[in-house]
């Protein structure tokens, strides 16, 4: 299946701030990368840069065990969230860059 080259624009409800765009680097593959998320999250969009599968947890130790997986290309886009602070863990077989948006009320 083709990869859209168009960019993903989420659902911003009103009263949503400016974006913040994170470049998270995994320097090193197969470790656990932190990003903590800023309260009032509302929305969320994960992807690589580069064609590399990540493994995301919510949970510290947890991104080798118990994540979510995102296949090269994709991207997870989370909406109507509700998070007053919050971390995230991710990781990666290869080195990478992991670029994080987040929308806040």
């Amino acid at each position: 299946m083709p990869i859209s080259s168009q960019a993903y624009v989420p659902k911003v409800g009103i009263g949503a701030t400016t974006p913040k765009i994170t470049n998270l680097v995994i320097a090193t593959p197969a470790t656990e990368e932190s990003h903590a998320l800023n309260g009032n999250l509302r929305s969320l969009v994960i992807r690589a840069r580069d064609r590399v599968q990540l493994q995301i947890a919510f949970t510290a130790t947890e991104s080798a065990t118990k994540y979510i997986t995102l296949n090269a290309g994709a991207v997870l886009s989370l909406d109507s969230l509700e998070f007053d602070s919050k971390t995230i863990y991710i990781q990666s077989d290869t080195a990478t860059t992991v670029e994080i948006l987040e929308l806040h009320n």
